[in-house]
């Protein structure tokens, strides 16, 4: 698929990505694990949204022949402790009103799936991707190879990040990474769950010139 173009996410469009990330992820292993419900879904997947949208992160739609063909989260890295401390009270202030709709054990269960994850991660500067959803029309046509590549591209451009990162817990989505340059570097159980953490190395996030 060619002629592909990203915009950032605007209000008017993010019904249509929370459907398409939705309908993207709805055999997701953590999706299944956690949420009971497509609605319960769609709440967390507004939340990654808001919360991603408080830290600075980049909510980018890719947009093919006038359609929307995929959406990533990547979350920037916040070297100020305080600064970070800050961001993650607001985050926490949104995920309230998410608490109450996917109930009690489900918000346990996301709780025990950040610790897992942010145990994972290094302390030098790096971006994470938190999610990289394709529409169900444009799979198989290279679309997720196309918008990994812009994610670097941006991150070269931004010239501050050391290494993206990203988890996976559907096991056949490590060989699409690893033929991208990504290693996986832990594996990772929480209530049966596997997460995948997954890495591309500085030297291929750096800007060289």
């Amino acid at each position: 698929m060619n002629n592909i173009q990203y915009y950032e996410l605007t209000k008017a469009d993010v019904k249509q990505a929370v459907d398409l990330i939705e309908l993207s992820f709805r055999q997701d292993p953590m999706f299944l694990s956690i949420f009971r419900s497509i609605k319960c879904r769609k709440f967390f997947i507004h939340y990654l949204i808001k919360q991603n949208n408080i830290i600075g992160g980049a909510t980018t739609v890719a947009i093919s022949q006038n359609k929307m063909v995929a959406v990533y989260l990547l979350k920037p890295y916040i070297a100020n402790r305080f600064i970070n401390f800050l961001k993650e009270c607001q985050a926490f202030i949104v995920f309230l009103p998410l608490l109450f709709k996917i109930g009690l054990k489900s918000s346990k269960q996301l709780n025990d799936y950040y610790k897992i994850i942010s145990k994972t991660k290094p302390k030098g500067p790096h971006s994470y991707l938190t999610l990289i959803a394709v529409s169900d029309h444009a799979k198989g046509r290279g679309v997720g190879k196309m918008v990994l590549q812009n994610i670097i591209e941006r991150l070269q451009i931004e010239n501050k990040s050391q290494a993206l990162l990203l988890d996976t817990e559907n096991k056949e989505n490590i060989g699409f990474y690893e033929h991208l340059g990504f290693t996986l570097t832990q594996t990772k159980s929480v209530n049966e769950l596997n997460i995948y953490s997954m890495k591309k190395v500085s030297s291929d996030i750096q800007n060289k010139n």
